[in-house]
């Protein structure tokens, strides 16, 4: 029996010919950026270890935002934070391998992580009372 940690961290990751890219998604990010439901990736692989830059175009200009290592181990994809702020992405992390299923398009699990946090957000943007 594998074990797995108790994290919100949910990855796409599509490798080809050494290069690696895909999406994270997480909770913190909604705290973060509440308006973005996932961070954009890309990286290279060697063997059966990826080393990953998540990053986002803020104003036209891609800002890395934290750098890690993802290493396979059958189901299980053990993430290492190598730079960047821990309260982004666990120090370390084992995730599970999500089943695939013909037919699933992946950003269905990634879009719709903020959706609680977006609602709190345009909250507080939106003018109150105006045309009332």
């Amino acid at each position: 029996m594998f074990r797995i940690s108790d994290v919100d961290v949910k990855l796409h990751l599509l490798a080809v010919h050494g290069r690696i890219g895909g999406e994270i998604a997480m909770k913190t990010i909604c705290r973060v950026t509440p308006m973005l439901d996932y961070y954009l990736l890309d990286g290279n692989v060697s063997g059966d270890t990826a080393t990953i830059t998540a990053f986002e175009f803020f104003g036209g200009e891609r800002k890395n935002l934290f750098r890690f290592t993802a290493k396979r181990e059958g189901v299980v994809l053990n993430v290492s934070l190598i730079e960047g702020m821990p309260e982004w992405l666990p120090v370390s992390a084992r995730i599970g391998l999500h089943p695939e299923r013909d037919g699933v398009d992946p950003y269905d699990q990634l879009t719709g992580t903020c959706s609680s946090e977006k609602e709190e957000f345009m909250k507080k943007i939106r003018p109150t009372g105006l045309g009332r």
